[in-house]
């Protein structure tokens, strides 16, 4: 931890019991540990969002990537797909909005 040796920190500690007292150590250890919990909270945060960043990044490169090796073809044939699921949605929205016709007469 921090690049200290067990030694080192009993050293750390001893000088923590001297200084602080015995009665009010527990205490300081427990605030400690708190703010050390915080900190690596915070920190594996930060690390969930550059790692998120940099697969989105990495996305769009592949993406780049195969647009250039496709050419026009590819990006053409991408652009129908999703031209046609937004056509597929559009008209599934539309027939669950659209009260059904009664053929009988009435």
């Amino acid at each position: 931890m921090f690049g200290i040796a067990w030694t080192e920190m009993l050293v750390i500690l001893a000088v923590a019991l001297l200084v602080i007292g015995p009665a009010d150590l527990p205490r300081v250890l427990y605030g400690a540990g708190k703010i050390f919990r915080n900190i690596r909270k915070f920190t594996g945060d930060i690390q969930q969002s550059l790692d998120g960043i940099m697969r989105d990044q990495e996305l769009d490169e592949i993406v780049r990537d195969a647009n250039r090796a496709g050419g026009d073809n590819l990006q053409f044939e991408l652009d129908k797909q999703v031209e046609a699921e937004k056509a597929h949605r559009l008209s599934a929205a539309d027939a669950e909005t659209k009260p059904e016709k009664n053929d009988a007469p009435g």
